[in-house]
């Protein structure tokens, strides 16, 4: 259940994360779709990198390291975003997340408009977007990125 700690909610599960994203969005442009990323290893904890500079985002799985660029983020964002001292911290100092990405919709169409990366804090369970940004237009489907094997 998703519950309200001060100015921060807290949530036991993705669903509240879900529900929080929901409110986040509804300020803007509103959620129409979204996807909790899975490894291909099966681990659902990750950590994650963004920049608000650049728009974009990536995850690492915490359990086996696979990375993975969120939406078209490897066009503007490095892969260093994931380097130790680049990663998000939710406010108890814990870097593991569970993660849902979603996406605003144009009308009628699945066209992104605004990606949104919400995270719960696998230790105290803090939720919240931890990034947002404006996409050109591209279908959804096409932009669904679970981290991937490392190349090379």
């Amino acid at each position: 259940m998703l519950r309200k700690k001060g100015k921060q909610w807290y949530g036991d599960d993705l669903a509240d994360l879900r529900q929080e994203m929901l409110r986040y969005s509804a300020k803007s442009y509103r959620i129409g779709c979204d996807y909790a990323p899975v490894c291909a290893c099966g681990g659902h904890n990750f950590f994650l990198g963004a920049d608000d500079e650049e728009d974009g985002a990536a995850l690492a799985c915490t359990r086996c390291g696979q990375r993975g660029f969120v939406a078209d983020s490897e066009r503007f964002v490095k892969d260093e975003i994931l380097d130790d001292e680049e990663l998000c911290e939710c406010l108890c100092g814990q870097r593991a997340f569970e993660v849902i990405v979603a996406a605003a919709l144009y009308a009628d169409t699945t066209d992104v408009r605004w990606w949104y990366v919400g995270c719960r804090c696998v230790q105290c369970g803090l939720v919240g977007v931890y990034a947002d940004w404006k996409d050109d237009g591209g279908p959804f489907e096409e932009r669904l990125r679970p981290p991937e094997a490392p190349s090379g």
